[in-house]
């Protein structure tokens, strides 16, 4: 369980960067 809830605030992490990706590309 501990890797997973590492895994959770990195996933959550890299979903805004990717969305700042976007934003950026736009």
């Amino acid at each position: 369980m501990k890797p997973q809830e590492a895994k959770t605030p990195a996933a959550r992490l890299q979903l805004p960067q990717s969305i700042d990706e976007c934003a950026m590309a736009v």
